[in-house]
């Protein structure tokens, strides 16, 4: 062929290679040929791609296929594949060339630790290819590493290649630069997507020179090989770097060019894969001049794992929750085997005894040593483990127990809310139930919807937090449990206000009594709902008042005198009742007033209707009391509370008080006071003796108190008053209480004056009208005080 000839078609060549993208166009250089490379296991399996596979054993099939139909100008192409051997030593094996128009298959000749592509357009010189592998025995473990350098190139590249100007894209490309960083140990920045462009470039390149560094394994001296590889880590990647081609990072072209390398007759050129459709791969190089009277030929490796199905077991009995994720420790049967852990596919469950299998997403962890298992979708159940390496299946060993959640919330253990009392400091609040093993975090909603989160510890019976209940008001909360799968729980809480204090005990309670009522003195007493004894009943009246709450108690039949009990005090929203240690003393029988007797004063002036008792005049009791077992007191007062002007009380032979009590005798006691000291009129009037051994009797009533005038001297005058009666006036005290005056109990007439004081300021002098005549000489006069039906006799006569 001419000299033109061969330039015409090397040119021709080159614009088909350039126009060549049918699947995805290369993000750096141009696509060469769209292909699929398989391995298929031998027996009807299906094949995999090369990518995929972990291991190539003597007896399989690389099969090569192109993804469609090659272009006119490639009918001369030819596929070769350079297989490494695995293990030390070892030479590579240069496997026959063939057609790269149509299926291409050869047999695998070792285990292989590399298998490599040589592509070329014009045809492969079977010999020349097999001489550059052979030349140097060291090519073996560079081709390795290029196989390696190049699997992560493609990887970031494909990253880069998909990146846009979304969010979720930009989040992408990040972690794509993470994982591609951890592979070479050096750690990566996350790029600003709003930073110029030039800027992210200069970042990506600064960052990335080290895993791109200037190293081919087609460098034609050994010496200039081991240089590359010494400075793999430290050399910028100019081979890499050369002009625009086509990848952009933020409209500013990056771009990778790998270098060509010189051979005779034969132009041998670094070459990557990128992801085409469904399994095929797209072959990608530099497009550049070709030298006359030379071919190409493009180099593509790729690195296989060489390992054995893993030999994996739980570390320790797993119990998930299904629809979460867990992390699961595995202990390795071998060392190495976290390297390749995540090239196992087609992770599922098995279930014991019928064997159904689900499909399960599985990723290594391997600096935890765990695995991360989705369990979306699983029901409970149990099951072990089981992933695909290549056509085998492995099993880690161990059961894995998915747990369904219980539809019973978790809930405060019996007695914990009791101590959760406003301004007990930090208070430990203990939580149980089913589930609480996979609780992931817990928090205190307070009302309004704010929530807090919240320390906690696990307990054989559940878990324990603590809360501040000096920061919380009192109030109804609820603790959010937060599941892996999702859920929340929610467990209703309360700060409960001071506890009810009860004062003045022990309360005590009198033999020989059907019931007795006794007042409780306290703080809160409101909010006690119950209280209970082994020795009373106790029955709780009305609300409390004040400081105080009315109760009436019934002792049971085994209480003896001297008996003492504790008493339990229901609150209302505590749970377990709050102990009153010896709080209820049984004390003989009470003080009984029997009988009262009244001495009234003489002189009065006014007729005292029945059980009533003058204000203004001292009136003597003799009080017949039993048992009295020691000195006992008197407390005198209106059943009419509004009515008491002062409650009074006395003591034995106290002097100087406004009432005086004497003992006369045997369970008698004689008992002095002006009523009008002690209630108003209308007042009824008791009296109740205690003593400090028996308590209080029932008050017994002594009288109603009246208040009435007090007449010195009655005159009738001469003076007509209207057709029946005549003028008369009455001198004395308090005759404003006069409303009519007559000579009978049923029949007077109204008093129309008001009583005029005299000079001495004390008396008075009210002018009256008297029926005339009257009944008899001397007869009685009768006065009617104001709201009475009847008139009362007096001793003012005519």
């Amino acid at each position: 062929m001419s000299r033109l000839a061969r330039a015409l078609a090397s040119l021709l060549s080159l614009l088909v290679l350039c126009g060549l993208a049918r699947a995805a166009a290369c993000p750096s250089g141009a696509p060469l040929v769209d292909f699929y490379l398989m391995v298929e296991p031998g027996g009807g399996a299906m094949g995999r791609s090369i990518r995929a596979v972990n291991r190539i054993v003597p007896g399989q099939k690389l099969i090569y296929t192109p993804a469609n139909r090659l272009p006119e100008a490639l009918k001369k192409a030819q596929v070769a594949l350079v297989v490494a051997p695995s293990g030390a030593g070892g030479s590579l094996a240069v496997l026959q060339p063939q057609s790269a128009r149509a299926l291409a298959e050869w047999k695998a000749p070792f285990r292989a630790s590399v298998v490599a592509l040589v592509f070329g357009p014009q045809g492969l010189d079977a010999k020349k290819v097999s001489t550059l592998f052979q030349r140097d025995r060291r090519l073996v473990e560079q081709l390795a590493d290029y196989a390696q350098q190049t699997s992560s190139t493609e990887t970031l590249l494909s990253a880069l290649a998909s990146w846009d100007r979304t969010p979720t894209a930009t989040e992408n490309l990040n972690a794509a630069l993470a994982g591609f960083s951890a592979a070479f140990g050096r750690p990566l920045p996350s790029l600003d997507r709003n930073a110029p462009a030039d800027q992210q470039v200069a970042t990506l390149l600064r960052a990335l020179n080290p895993a791109l560094a200037a190293y081919d394994p087609l460098a034609p001296e050994p010496q200039q090989r081991l240089q590359q590889s010494a400075l793999l880590a430290a050399t910028v990647g100019g081979l890499f770097f050369g002009s625009p081609v086509g990848l952009a990072a933020g409209g500013a072209s990056l771009f990778m060019n790998l270098s060509s390398m010189m051979f005779p007759d034969t132009d041998f050129r670094s070459a990557f894969a990128q992801p085409g459709l469904e399994q095929s791969l797209v072959l990608c190089a530099k497009p550049e001049r070709t030298r006359s009277r030379a071919r190409q030929a493009y180099l593509w490796a790729v690195r296989i794992p060489d390992a054995d199905p893993p030999s994996l077991a739980l570390a320790s009995p797993a119990r998930v929750l299904a629809g979460a994720k867990a992390l699961l420790p595995v202990r390795a049967g071998e060392a190495g085997v976290w390297k390749n852990l995540a090239r196992a596919r087609e992770w599922r469950l098995k279930a014991a005894g019928s064997g159904a299998e689900t499909p399960v997403a599985v990723k290594a962890v391997p600096e935890k040593e765990a695995l991360e298992i989705d369990f979306t979708g699983v029901a409970a159940g149990v099951y072990s483990l089981a992933g695909a390496w290549d056509w085998e299946t492995f099993t880690v060993d161990g059961d894995i127990r998915v747990h369904q959640l219980s539809p019973d919330p978790p809930r405060l253990a019996r007695g914990a809310g009791d101590r959760l009392v406003r301004g007990s400091g930090a208070v430990p609040v203990e939580i149980e139930g089913c589930d609480l093993e996979f609780l992931e975090s817990l928090e205190i909603r307070k009302p309004g919807g704010e929530a807090e989160r919240l320390e906690f510890a696990r307990t054989e019976a559940g878990l324990t937090a603590r809360l501040d209940t000096n920061a919380l008001e009192a109030g109804r909360y609820a603790l959010l449990l937060y599941f892996p799968d999702g859920t929340v729980r929610e467990t209703p809480l309360r700060i409960l206000p001071p506890h009810p204090r009860l004062e003045g005990l022990p309360l005590r309670v009198n033999l020989g009594e059907a019931t007795q009522r006794i007042r409780l003195r306290g703080s809160d007493l409101e909010r006690i709902e119950r209280i209970a004894s082994p020795l009373a009943e106790f029955e709780l009246l009305g609300e409390a008042q004040g400081n105080g709450r009315e109760a009436v108690v019934r002792l049971t039949p085994n209480a003896r005198e001297g008996d003492r009990s504790d008493l339990a005090v229901f609150v209302e929203g505590v749970e377990q009742p709050l102990p009153a240690p010896g709080a209820l003393q049984v004390i003989g029988p009470r003080p009984r007033i029997d009988s009262a007797q009244a001495s009234l004063p003489e002189g009065i002036g006014v007729e005292l209707a029945q059980g009533e008792l003058p204000a203004g005049s001292f009136a003597g009791f003799s009080l017949r009391v039993g048992p009295l077992e020691s000195p006992p007191t008197a407390r005198v007062e209106c059943v009419e509370g509004h009515l008491t002007i002062r409650a009074e009380t006395a003591r034995l032979d106290e002097p100087g008080s406004a009432i005086r009590l004497r003992q006369t005798g045997a369970g008698t006691l004689y008992l002095t006071l002006d009523p009008g000291g002690v209630g108003q009129a209308g007042c009824t009037l008791t009296v109740t003796v205690a003593t400090e051994a028996q308590g209080s009797s029932d008050p017994f009533v002594l009288g109603k108190v009246v208040r009435l005038p007090r007449i010195d001297k009655f005159e009738v005058s001469d003076r007509k008053a209207g057709e029946f009666g005549y003028a008369a006036t009455l001198t004395g005290e308090e005759l404003e209480r006069i409303e009519r005056v007559g000579w009978s109990a049923d029949f007077g007439l109204p008093v129309t004056e008001l009583p005029v004081p005299l000079a001495s300021g004390e008396k008075q002098a009210l002018e009256v009208t008297v029926p005339w005549p009257p009944p008899a000489p001397r007869a009685p006069l009768y006065v009617w005080l104001r709201g009475e039906s009847r008139g009362r006799k007096t001793k003012a006569r005519y």
